[in-house]
């Protein structure tokens, strides 16, 4: 933690001069860097894992008391094993083409 003290001095003090919004969506951005990173585990750990968001963010916040520690809830990871008896687990994947997926710049 000490090695990283000057780090975290220098972020803290950039952040100091952005508005509340500014903020709001720098730490949002800094969230799916670690969402990556978390999903990225998961699959190396051949743990089931899908992010959502499109949740009530107050009813997360409040379960977790996240606004009394001044955070607030972006994304949900929902990390675990899938039930055996889940019958989709067999589906055929959809695979789509590389081309309709991405275009070339």
């Amino acid at each position: 933690v000490e090695d990283l003290s000057g780090y975290g001095d220098f972020i803290k003090g950039k952040l100091k001069d952005l508005t509340p919004e500014q903020v709001s969506q720098w730490t949002a951005k800094q969230t799916y860097i670690a969402l990556g990173n978390a999903l990225n585990a998961c699959a190396e750990l051949k743990v089931d894992s899908t992010p959502m968001e499109g949740f009530e963010a107050e009813g997360i916040n409040q379960l977790l008391n996240l606004s009394e520690k001044g955070l607030n809830a972006c994304v949900v990871l929902a990390v675990g094993y899938r039930a055996e008896d889940d019958a989709s687990q067999f589906a055929k994947k959809v695979r789509k083409p590389i081309g309709e997926i991405f275009s070339e710049l």
